[in-house]
């Protein structure tokens, strides 16, 4: 995989991605930071999802829905 801004970008676009597959789920007001690790431009798309959903769990910033 090549190195610098390419990887970066890379990485920028599939955070991207995994948090407008959530929208309208997390919770408004909130600035998401992320700091990916070097090895997530290596992870399958669908680990990173499991990731990056237990951790916003983790954080409590999904909408609890009412039925």
């Amino acid at each position: 995989m090549p190195d610098g801004a390419v990887s970066r970008n890379r990485v920028k676009r599939l955070f991207r991605e995994l948090t407008r597959q959530l929208r309208g789920q997390l919770l408004p007001g909130h600035a998401i930071v992320v700091f990916p690790k070097r090895d997530s431009i290596t992870q399958p798309f669908a680990v990173l999802k499991e990731v990056w959903l237990s951790t916003l769990q983790h954080q409590r910033l999904f909408r609890i829905h009412e039925d």
